[in-house]
């Protein structure tokens, strides 16, 4: 999250706040997107387990939402408006290059492309999720991806590399407790379904490393933040 950025503001000639900004926003559409889903999830589906409390997780979903949604706002207004913030002059440029990285606020166009893509990409992710639950005989509600979806994002919260242990735990637990799935299933769902999800975007990314000529070393360089 930190080096792509980075990189792309050395490759382009972009300020690192303004590209840092950028992956920020994207990382703040994928929990509202999610939200959103898991929330769909409770709506359509009600499971039978007595082990996580309903009204409990419909009311974290809603704050959720309701404290994207403000943030949105805030991060709207900023951009918008040309009021000057009572900040130190060294902070300044800063703050310049934060609005920067949000220009894609002031159109309308912008805005709605962004989510669009957002969803196509999500949906892709459901998709590949729901491909996986059938390939070993799980016919569930089609909305169960949305709720692995979400219970997966939490594992990622747990620094690994790629998130291996932790999404995986993650994705066992939400088929074990929403939808009773035998443990070992369940396990065997996860380890496939991870590898499934991201195999295809690593191979993808050292095609891409070879076609743009960038060698892996130099995209270690600009893990470091030192300038």
């Amino acid at each position: 999250e930190v080096v792509r950025p980075l990189y792309a503001a050395a490759k382009e000639d972009i300020s690192r706040v303004t590209c840092l900004t950028t992956a920020v926003v994207e990382r703040f559409l994928d929990v509202l997107a999610l939200l959103v889903l898991f929330g769909i999830y409770l709506f359509t589906y009600r499971p039978e387990s007595s082990q996580y409390s309903m009204g409990l997780l419909v009311r974290i979903m809603a704050f959720g939402i309701a404290a994207c949604l403000a943030l949105f706002a805030v991060l709207f207004w900023l951009v918008r408006s040309n009021r000057r913030l009572p900040l130190p002059k060294a902070l300044r440029p800063h703050l310049e290059n934060f609005r920067q990285g949000l220009q894609f606020l002031n159109g309308w166009r912008l805005v709605f492309s962004t989510l669009g893509l957002t969803v196509l990409i999500w949906v892709l992710v459901a998709a590949t999720t729901w491909f996986t639950l059938e390939a070993f005989g799980l016919h569930l509600p089609w909305t169960t991806p949305f709720m692995l979806m979400a219970v997966t994002a939490m594992g990622y919260l747990i620094p690994t590399p790629a998130g291996i242990g932790p999404v995986h735990k993650a994705f066992q637990v939400g088929l074990v407790v929403f939808h009773g799935v035998d443990y070992n299933l369940a396990t065997a769902i996860a380890l496939v379904g991870h590898a499934a999800g991201m195999g295809p975007i690593a191979l993808a990314g050292l095609i891409g490393f070879w076609w743009a000529g960038v060698p892996f070393r130099e995209m270690l360089r600009f893990a470091k933040i030192d300038k």
